[in-house]
C-alpha cells in the first residue's frame, strides 16, 4: 500500500545517524518532511512505500519554486531511493527518472513503479517507469504522452496506490487512471485535477485527493 501525502514527514528511528547515497552524499532524517543533505541540501520527499519486510523506497525532486524559496541544491539529479530499515542502508536507485513523484510496489515486491511528470515541471513526457528490483533496471510501463496532449489541462501524474489484483490507480493526464498490471489503460475518471488516491483496508472504497484548486476529498465504492 502507497502511503503518501504532499506534506509527508519520514522519521528515522536513529536521526543522529548520517545515511549515504551511493553517490556518496549524505543525506539524514529530520521530522520536517524533507530529506536534507550536507550543506543543507534540501529534497522534497513526497512519496513513501513500503510492505512485509524492513524495505523503505522513497523519491525526492526539487522544482523550480524550491529553489526560488532559497532551497539549496546540491545533488544534480532527482532519486528514487531504498532505505533499509534494519541496516539503516540508503541506496540510490535511479537517478535518471526526470520528475519521480508517487510510488507504488508489486504485490510480490519485484517492481517499484514511479509516477514521472511532464512539461512544465520537466523536459521528459509524463509516463509510468517500472524498476526491477532484482537488476535494478528500468522500463517505460506507461506512456501518458498522448493522454496529456489530449487533455491539456494542467494534469499530470502524482501519487498512485496498487490493488492486491495488481491494478494500478493513478492521477495522470485527464484525472484518476485505472491501468491493468500489463500496462493497459482500462478506464479514466475525470475528478478534476488530484494529487493522491489509496485504498481502505478492506479495498472496499478508493480515496482520492483533489489539489488545491480542487479541494475535495472523493471516495468511489469498489466492486469486489
Amino acid at each position: 500500500q502507497a502511503i503518501s501525502t504532499d506534506a509527508l514527514t519520514i522519521q528515522n528511528p536513529h536521526p543522529t545517524a548520517a545515511l549515504t547515497i551511493a553517490n556518496s552524499a549524505v543525506v539524514t532524517f529530520p521530522t520536517s518532511g524533507v530529506a536534507e543533505g550536507s550543506n543543507a541540501t534540501e529534497m522534497g520527499v513526497s512519496s513513501v512505500t513500503k510492505r512485509s519486510n524492513q524495505l523503505q523506497y522513497f523519491e525526492t525532486y526539487t522544482e523550480a519554486t524550491d529553489i526560488s524559496l532559497g532551497s539549496k541544491i546540491e545533488l544534480d539529479f532527482n532519486g528514487v531511493y531504498r532505505y533499509n530499515r534494519k541496516t539503516e542502508d540508503l541506496t540510490a536507485l535511479s537517478r535518471d527518472i526526470s520528475m519521480p513523484n508517487g510510488l507504488g510496489l508489486s504485490q510480490d515486491e519485484r517492481f517499484l513503479y514511479v509516477n514521472s511528470m511532464g512539461a512544465p515541471f520537466s523536459q521528459s513526457t509524463p509516463k509510468i517507469m517500472r524498476i526491477d528490483l532484482s537488476d535494478m533496471s528500468q522500463s517505460i510501463f506507461f506512456d501518458g504522452e498522448e493522454l496529456s496532449k489530449k487533455y491539456n489541462d494542467g494534469t499530470d501524474f502524482d501519487g498512485m496506490a496498487i490493488h492486491s489484483s495488481g491494478t494500478i490507480f493513478t492521477s495522470g493526464p485527464g484525472g484518476l487512471l485505472v491501468i491493468s498490471p500489463e500496462g493497459k489503460l482500462q478506464a479514466r475518471l475525470n475528478f478534476g485535477q488530484i494529487t493522491n488516491c489509496t485504498f481502505d483496508a478492506k479495498e472496499n472504497y478508493l480515496y482520492v485527493t483533489g489539489f488545491v484548486t480542487n479541494p475535495k476529498v472523493f471516495r468511489l465504492k469498489l466492486k469486489s
